[in-house]
């Protein structure tokens, strides 16, 4: 069977004022589909650079990013723009939500990304509201919510277009412990329900909840 997400030889070099600096060197891995995948290591040994390649926000220097057997690693510009918007999610440790704007808007706004129109995305927003059990806050802007409900508000935005791969980046790094577990259980459920994501965390005890775990040290995977 072909593998869902797969890395080859995968580099990535920053280059400022004829300094270069690797970010991840020479990355070979397989994502399978339903899996949940921690990522973990000390600060600057590569992990969000990986996350980063993974949800093409970044390019590679050198290597292959397949996706479903696609090498992605060659789109560019808005047609990476949209594959990214279909088929990835994102989960950022900052929640990244629009305080101006109401929940309900906040989640349908990849929708709107995706042309789709307003009554289906707010239709399809409040379902996803639901599930992660703030249907009864979408109304409210996400400056009112806690850290908690605006992360839990960041992971409906991030599921509202059935996205194959989630991505998290440190998603419990802002909340205290009881939210922590919180927003664990629900992407527990979500893998269990049959979406492959895949996590960066320097907790031990976030880790545990993933069922692979890879560890990197200096831009490489141990």
């Amino acid at each position: 069977m072909e593998p869902f997400v797969m890395l080859r030889n995968a580099s990535k070099i920053y280059t400022q004022a004829e300094v270069k600096t690797p970010g991840i060197i020479n990355v070979s891995f397989e994502v399978t589909q339903g899996d949940f995948i921690a990522i973990t290591g000390r600060s600057g040994c590569g992990k969000s650079t990986l996350l980063n390649i993974l949800g093409m926000m970044d390019c590679l220097t050198e290597g292959e990013y397949l996706f479903c057997g696609e090498n992605v690693a060659q789109l560019k510009g808005k047609l990476a723009a949209s594959f990214r918007n279909r088929q990835i999610g994102f989960v950022f440790q900052s929640f990244n939500l629009v305080n101006e704007i109401s929940v309900l808007e906040n989640v349908c706004m990849p929708l709107g990304y995706a042309g789709i129109r307003k009554k289906e995305r707010e239709s399809k927003a409040a379902q996803m509201l639901q599930v992660v059990g703030l249907a009864g806050k979408m109304r409210k802007r996400p400056i009112h919510l806690s850290g908690g409900e605006q992360q839990r508000a960041a992971i409906a935005r991030s599921i509202v277009n059935d996205p194959k791969l989630l991505l998290a980046d440190e998603p419990t790094g802002n909340l205290d412990e009881e939210n922590s577990r919180l927003i664990m259980d629900l992407l527990t459920r979500l893998n269990r329900q049959g979406m492959t994501i895949i996590m960066v965390t320097h907790s031990p005890e976030m880790a545990s909840y993933a069922n692979k775990k890879i560890q990197m040290r200096d831009g490489r995977i141990l």
